[in-house]
């Protein structure tokens, strides 16, 4: 056989994915003909936010890599949701879906997602139960490499430093819960319950059942709930809430849907526009000045 050095153009760069969701499987799979990739996962398994547990910030296992780093679980789905966008604007171009309807449920999404991997083989490239703890610029000559990325198995193993010529960022945005403190006043005064979308997972609960609920936000995460509340597929119908009050600020999603017009009517649902909450032991007064008896606030 001959003997060469490889030139330049003929070694592979290397490339370190972080996050094996929808965006970091569709980068895998280009990305490994054209480099040396690796793809590090905090959970066990493919997916991200699609690899659905049921746990909340307060199941969630302390043990967990990415409640170790972050302080919140990464589950942000609920137990009956389904997507609200055809099938055909959620897949990818090159492997399409094989559901039979026209939305995928959570479900399907993972399937689907578990298949792409398999389809186009990047899963021996993922290390799963692996946390990125650091990514930096390497300015030492160690390596010629542009980023020193530290990694660490698991919340207790020890932590890895490797060197890559490219990092691709995929973990996502959608984990994180946010609360609009800047708009609420005397937050600490209310002795209710409190919660958000991201720990919600399903209606039929101690924390809505039979309760006054204000929903904060009508946007995409309040409407979807909403529908939990009042229209349930699981449950047959309505839960067993008292009222929910719905706070609203622009942009207004909830006047152009019809769909709550029924419990507009009889009640069950109230709207109260405007930002300016301010929060009491057990109530909660509007920009308007009208004050409602409140149990559970949710977040959305």
């Amino acid at each position: 056989l001959e003997s060469r050095v490889l030139t330049k153009k003929e070694i592979k760069a290397t490339c370190c994915v972080i996050g094996a969701g929808p965006t970091g499987l569709v980068a895998l799979r280009h990305l490994k003909d054209v480099a040396h990739c690796v793809c590090y996962e905090i959970k066990e398994e493919l997916g991200g936010l699609w690899a659905y547990k049921g746990t909340t910030d307060d199941t969630v296992e302390t043990k967990d890599g990415f409640y170790t780093l972050y302080g919140h679980t990464q589950e942000s789905l609920y137990q009956d949701l389904s997507t609200i966008v055809p099938k055909y604007f959620l897949a990818y171009k090159d492997y399409p879906p094989q559901i039979d309807g026209l939305y995928f449920t959570k479900e399907e999404v993972l399937e689907y997602l578990q298949g792409y991997a398999e389809y186009f083989d990047v899963k021996p490239l993922i290390q799963f139960g692996t946390m990125v703890v650091d990514v930096s610029v390497n300015h030492n000559r160690i390596s010629s490499k542009r980023w020193k990325v530290t990694t660490k198995k698991g919340a207790d193993g020890d932590e890895k430093i490797e060197y890559f010529d490219y990092v691709v960022v995929c973990n996502g945005h959608n984990s994180v819960p946010h609360y609009p403190f800047e708009d609420i006043k005397s937050f600490d005064a209310f002795q209710g319950i409190i919660t958000h979308s991201h720990n919600f997972r399903k209606p039929d609960v101690e924390e809505f059942i039979g309760k006054n609920i204000l929903v904060v936000g009508a946007r995409w995460s309040g409407l979807d709930l909403l529908y939990q509340f009042v229209d349930n597929q699981r449950l047959g119908g309505r839960v067993d809430f008292k009222k929910i009050i719905i706070n609203v600020v622009e942009p207004d999603y909830l006047s152009k849907s019809t769909n709550f017009n029924p419990y507009f009517d009889d009640g069950s649902i109230i709207v109260k526009k405007g930002r300016g909450i301010q929060f009491k032991e057990h109530s909660v007064i509007f920009e308007d000045g009208s004050e409602e008896t409140i149990e559970t606030i949710l977040f959305c």
